[in-house]
């Protein structure tokens, strides 16, 4: 099986699951965004000491430099997949169908952290808006388990690069969400939420991501170099990039 991305740990090979039933497409409704002045509420989670045990999760993964070597075309994927393998998009309806037909928490984290892997290949976007996984990942922001709001976030930093998934994210409400996890006590999620928020704003979404107290939550993490240098780093991009004069 294929891996690519940035959870080798969390993988699920969906062919060992029974009781799959495949989709044509995902139906996600979102739930709804939290109001605009939730912004207000930002707080900056991090006050502790390198090392501090009050953070709930020391796990801190620099989101990595894409190289073309890394992605998928159509060549390399008949390759991989052979006579006999699973189309990609038919694997992918498959992961879907299982995480809309599991409670279990344990199986909704690897398979939501496997889609978050899919997301970083632009080989795999059209299947993924196909089947409705960005609204998907949206909708995951919004879950009290950290891990799957921390998959999530991974899957949309992986995949907004691209400015037509950019723009579903922004129409589904994600903006909001994604400001909401830069008060997220876990690292990783931090992280991609930065790195999103980089690639996302633009002229068209600005006025709703460059508001002072975001700002401001973003000038402590790019200050906060003792604290974690890839906060200070993905902080200090953002701000170098869409706030003139910084």
């Amino acid at each position: 099986m294929e891996v690519i991305g940035n959870f080798p740990n969390h993988l699920l090979d969906v062919r060992d699951m029974k009781d799959i039933v495949l989709l044509h497409s995902l139906k996600c409704p979102c739930k709804p965004a939290p109001p605009q002045s939730d912004a207000a509420n930002l707080k900056f989670p991090f006050n502790a000491t390198p090392g501090s045990s009050s953070l709930l999760d020391k796990r801190e993964q620099v989101i990595p430099v894409r190289s073309a070597y890394m992605f998928t075309n159509n060549q390399r994927q008949q390759e991989r997949t052979g006579r006999y393998g699973t189309p990609r998009v038919e694997y992918l309806q498959e992961l879907v169908t299982q995480f809309q037909n599991t409670d279990e928490d344990e199986t909704r984290e690897k398979i939501l952290a496997n889609l978050a892997n899919f997301a970083y290949d632009p080989y795999n976007y059209n299947f993924l808006r196909q089947l409705n996984v960005l609204e998907l990942f949206i909708d995951c922001l919004t879950e009290p388990n950290e891990k799957l709001v921390e998959f999530a976030m991974g899957g949309i930093c992986n995949s907004c690069v691209d400015p037509t998934n950019s723009a579903i994210i922004t129409k589904f409400g994600g903006i909001p969400l994604i400001i909401q996890c830069l008060s997220s006590p876990v690292r990783n999620t931090v992280n991609y939420a930065l790195g999103a928020l980089y690639y996302i704003c633009d002229e068209s979404n600005k006025d709703n991501i460059l508001k002072p107290e975001v700002i401001d939550v973003i000038r402590r993490y790019a200050a906060a170099e003792e604290v974690s240098v890839s906060f200070s780093n993905m902080a200090k991009s953002f701000l170098s990039k869409h706030l003139t004069g910084y």
